[in-house]
Formats: structure tokens, C-alpha cells, sequence
């Protein structure tokens, strides 16, 4: 069995401490772990590794301090990250399709986003999506239905009335971008171009959409699989539609059905989400733990 590389393992190592600890490694702590992993091997340190986090004074202290404690403990200790690492699809790109911010800033926090697609910082719903791809792109860059918004907090917004208005897409569909600006539409226009060579690339590629309790979803896979594979090749894609939080652990539900090689889970999260982060960590272990069928070795573009 091919053991993981000294990266992977330091991949792991501070993954474990953004999500359990919610914060950034020390570097003797990380160093210490990663040589704990060196020498033992992943398949056997992992569950040793993950036991000591759960059970460390700081986890205990700060993160969980109610009487789900030892519920948690033992679902993070026997279901999150203890699959084969090395029997995984290898993936080479992956794509964030929205709905909104939270997908784009959950890869980028756990070190899988590369560069940026046009639907990362955008609100989006899937039939906009998938609009956007069919027409190239074209009326989701034209600029006569941008209008810049007025927002509260005087941040930088723009309406896309098109999308807003034919698809209830939640307006303004740019939340932080002027794209009436220049150089704001270039950076759009980049992400775009990125996202065309993408789709031409035949390299693997792992579509992830997210989406929030009001949009249904599921129906929509086998719509989506036949599309994509009009414009690309060698893909996946993962549907989550996210329910109500529960508040509660022992009433978080997580259910999955297959097509083929794609899926679609639905996952009512323990916490709240704010739009780009779950209030309680243990919702982003979930999801890691989804993307922990694969095995991501991402290439730019």
C-alpha cells in the first residue's frame, strides 16, 4: 500500500487544528504530529492522531463545553477521516458553483482553491449556473445589467438585473464587487476565462455546489451531469443541500443518494452558517469528511 507523502501528512496535521481547535498549528505541535505520522503511517496514526485532538484540555475548554461532548467524540473518532487515503480518485481542479460565498471560502480555508472561478464571492442559484455556462458566459458579462448597488455598509455591489430578475437570484449578485468598475470586470472577466479553460481541460475535475435550505436541488443532478458533459470530460460533482441547523449534535442528519460517480447529500448542520463559515467547527468536519473520498493534487490553470 503506497504511504501518503510527508506534505500530505502536513496537509492533515493543520486541517485538524483549523477545524477541531479553530486555530492556526504551532509550529512544535505541528512539527511533533507530523512526525508522528512519518513514522507510524497514516492508516494506523490517524484515529491516534484524531483521539488525542478530541480529547485534549483545549478542545474540550474551548470549543465544546455541553453535554454532547462525548457523542461528538465518538462520531468524530469513528467517522471523520478514517477512510483509505490511498484508494482515491485523483482530483486536479476543483470547482466552486455557488450558491454563495460559503463553498468558494471553506476551499480556500482548508488550502483546496487554486485561483478564482466566476461563481466563488457571488450569490448564484443553480439554474443561473447553469445558464451562465450554456450561454458561454455571454449575458452573465454583458455590462447593460449592471447597475452598481447602493449598500448599508457602503461596500462595494452590483445587480446583475438580468439574473436577478429571470432567475431570483438574490440580489445584488455581485455582494462584493463593483463590477461596473474596470478594473472589478477584468477581475471577473479573468475568473471566467479560467473557468472556459477549466471545462476544456481534461484533467479531473470535481464540480461542488452548496446549497442553502430554501433551494431544492436534488432533482436537478442528472440535468446538471448531462450539461457539464456537453462542455467537459472527466468530472464529478457533488450536490449539498444544506437544512436547517439543529443546535443540537445528536439531530444533525446527513443523507446521500448516488448517480453513477455523482452525488447529492443533504446535511442539516448542528450550527448556523453566516454565509461563508458554520458557527460550531464540528459542520466543517462534516463536510472535509465528504471531500475526504478523494484525493485532491490540484494544478492551476
Amino acid at each position: 500500500m503506497p504511504s501518503l507523502t510527508k506534505e500530505q501528512h502536513q496537509i492533515f496535521v493543520e486541517n485538524l487544528y483549523r477545524v477541531i481547535l479553530e486555530r492556526e498549528p504551532d509550529q512544535q505541535g505541528l512539527a511533533n504530529h507530523v512526525n508522528f505520522l512519518d513514522n507510524v503511517g497514516f492508516e494506523q496514526g490517524v484515529k491516534t492522531l484524531l483521539s488525542a485532538f478530541i480529547q485534549s484540555e483545549e478542545y474540550k475548554n474551548k470549543l465544546i463545553k455541553n453535554s454532547d461532548d462525548e457523542i461528538k467524540q465518538k462520531f468524530l473518532n469513528d467517522f471523520v477521516w478514517t477512510q483509505n487515503l490511498t484508494h482515491k480518485k485523483e482530483i486536479n481542479h476543483i470547482i466552486s458553483m455557488g450558491d454563495h460565498c460559503l463553498t468558494s471560502f471553506l476551499l480556500k480555508k482548508y488550502k483546496l482553491k487554486k485561483y478564482s472561478l466566476p461563481f466563488d464571492w457571488i450569490f448564484s442559484n443553480l439554474d443561473a449556473v447553469l445558464h451562465s455556462i450554456e450561454n458561454d458566459f455571454n449575458i452573465f458579462l454583458d455590462k447593460q445589467y449592471y447597475l452598481k448597488a447602493d449598500t448599508e455598509d457602503g461596500r462595494d455591489a452590483t445587480h446583475h438585473f438580468f439574473y436577478e430578475k429571470q432567475f431570483g437570484v438574490l440580489d445584488p449578485m455581485f455582494n462584493h464587487l463593483d463590477i461596473t468598475q474596470e478594473e472589478h470586470y477584468q477581475y471577473t472577466l479573468r475568473s471566467v476565462q479560467r473557468f472556459r479553460k477549466v471545462l476544456a481541460s481534461e484533467e479531473a475535475k470535481l464540480f461542488i455546489y452548496i446549497a442553502r435550505p430554501e433551494e431544492e436541488i436534488e432533482d436537478k443532478l442528472a440535468y446538471t451531469v448531462e450539461l457539464l458533459s456537453k462542455y467537459t470530460c472527466n468530472f464529478q460533482i457533488i450536490f449539498i443541500k444544506l437544512g436547517n441547523a439543529s443546535q443540537k449534535f445528536n439531530e444533525f442528519q446527513l443523507t446521500n443518494k448516488v448517480l453513477n460517480e455523482h452525488k447529492y447529500y443533504y446535511y442539516q448542520p448542528v450550527s448556523q452558517e453566516n454565509g461563508v463559515d458554520f458557527a460550531d467547527p464540528f459542520d466543517d468536519v462534516i463536510l472535509l469528511r465528504i471531500l475526504n473520498e478523494f484525493n485532491f493534487k490540484l494544478n492551476n490553470i
